[in-house]
């Protein structure tokens, strides 16, 4: 977009900033959330044309629902924060949401082609064909249930190539722009 002389800011995926040592606990998805959403704020009010965000606020939902589905968050407690997540004037920062998924082997594959052959596989707290499957029924409960809120695009990236994903992906902002 940025070579089509667009002024492009990213929000990136806050997870890397997070300081502290427990990923499992919703606190990280709030914390995460939250930083994205100010990040989001001062994006709109920046002198660009486009605002790409890094896994935001519908990413936040999953996680959520999923920690919900786990038990670590009462129903009470999982629509409070979903409420917050959808309040209208967030909501309303948010023309497109690309909803991408892999099977879990496919994942667990391209995650191994990123670490050194020596490292070998050892399932993760995440990356483990279990999880990810209830992670994709997770994004697929929040697609269905959210697709009214928000302009869903929904990428099943399983037999795509990284080439091929970001040809699907610009696309897709190209056609949000151009109407």
């Amino acid at each position: 977009m940025s070579a089509e002389g667009r002024r492009v800011q990213l929000v990136r995926e806050r997870a890397g900033s997070w300081p502290f040592s427990a990923r499992r606990h919703p606190h990280f998805n709030l914390w995460t959330a939250t930083a994205t959403s100010a990040l989001m704020i001062e994006a709109m009010h920046a002198d660009v044309d486009l605002v790409l965000v890094d896994r935001g606020l519908f990413d936040a939902l999953c996680w959520m629902e999923w920690y919900r589905r786990l038990g670590h968050l009462t129903p009470h407690e999982h629509r409070a924060i979903g409420g917050f997540l959808r309040v209208g004037p967030l909501r309303k920062m948010i023309h497109l949401v690309l909803v991408m998924t892999v099977e879990p082997e496919v994942a667990i594959q391209r995650e191994l082609a990123t670490r050194p052959p020596a490292m070998g596989y050892t399932p993760g707290t995440v990356v483990n064909t279990e999880t990810l499957a209830l992670l994709n029924d997770t994004i697929a409960a929040v697609a269905n249930r959210h697709r009214n809120e928000f302009n869903l695009h929904e990428l099943d990236t399983t037999a795509m190539s990284p080439e091929e994903t970001l040809q699907r992906v610009a696309g897709a902002v190209r056609a949000l722009l151009s109407r």
